[in-house]
């Protein structure tokens, strides 16, 4: 399990790096030592296998990869215990099963799967995860994940900067006349 440590923090830097396949190689020494390994650090390992493909692969293949993990994995992944589970929930969620709700859920566990890993990776994790959900928007463009605390991943008509409540603003013409004319409406 040290070495699986060593091989998460290299696979995470290969992932900042974008070299997807050398993340999915690293990752695939933690699967082919399944019995040499703990049963968590296994499936994490076969969910960060499954978000990549599903992520940046071919979607056939990975849609094939999920349908054929044993149900173990299955409930691994859908137990949301890891960030990479939580990000295969997402992209599966909203990819393959195509379920609102079931992305929702797992999005509202992404703050926390972050805040359990290592400070060194979070940042890489949650861009990762902020990929995943505009995939799942691509897709499915009618959903609305305002809710959620990734901000770049909201449609421009909701991502509204807040407004600064301790100055005043126009409104209605007066703020038409504002934007047209801005010297006229400074404020001393």
């Amino acid at each position: 399990n040290f070495t699986n440590a060593l091989n998460q923090v290299s696979i995470y830097h290969a992932l900042e790096e974008k070299d997807i396949e050398k993340a999915l190689t690293i990752n695939e020494y933690t699967i082919k030592a399944q019995n040499h390994v703990s049963k968590n650090v296994y499936q994490n390992a076969m969910a960060q296998k499954l978000s990549l493909k599903l992520l940046y692969g071919d979607f056939q293949e990975a849609k094939e990869l999920y349908i054929n993990l044993p149900l173990e994995t299955k409930k691994f992944i859908a137990n949301l215990s890891t960030a990479a589970a939580v990000r295969a929930y997402v992209l599966v969620s909203g990819l393959v099963e195509e379920s609102e709700n079931e992305t929702k859920t797992a999005l509202a566990r992404c703050d926390k799967a972050i805040k359990s890993l290592p400070e060194s990776v979070r940042a890489t994790e949650e861009k990762l995860i902020i990929e995943s959900v505009k995939r799942v928007q691509e897709k499915h463009p009618e959903w609305d994940f305002s809710d959620f605390s990734f901000k770049e991943d909201k449609p421009v008509e909701t991502a509204e900067k807040p407004e600064d409540s301790s100055s005043e603003k126009p409104e209605g013409k007066e703020a038409k006349e504002a934007e047209e004319n801005p010297s006229d409406h400074k404020k001393d």
